[in-house]
């Protein structure tokens, strides 16, 4: 029973965690045969793929219920993309 605790316990993710787990989701989103995905997600998570995985630091904070739209053209490397514009 203690061993599961401990697999259940949390911890916090500090920044360069979350900009790791931002840098995946491109690798996932070349594995899909999809051309548009919503991604429905907490602030934090959306801040640092702008700021961090889309080097956009120019964006300002989101809003409660805000959304993005974002035209990504995605390389054939591993982690990176060709080009990344907001649309609306």
């Amino acid at each position: 029973k203690e061993d599961l605790v401990d697999s259940l316990t949390c911890t916090e993710e500090d920044k360069a965690m979350l900009r790791e787990r931002t840098q995946k989701l491109l690798v996932l989103l070349k594995s899909v045969e999809e051309r548009s995905i919503a991604i429905v997600t907490h602030k934090g998570y959306l801040r640092e793929l702008e700021h961090g995985t889309f080097n956009m630091p120019e964006t300002s904070e989101f809003t409660n219920c805000e959304c993005r739209v974002y035209q990504l053209k995605l390389s054939n490397e591993h982690d990176s993309w060709v080009s990344v514009k907001q649309v609306a």
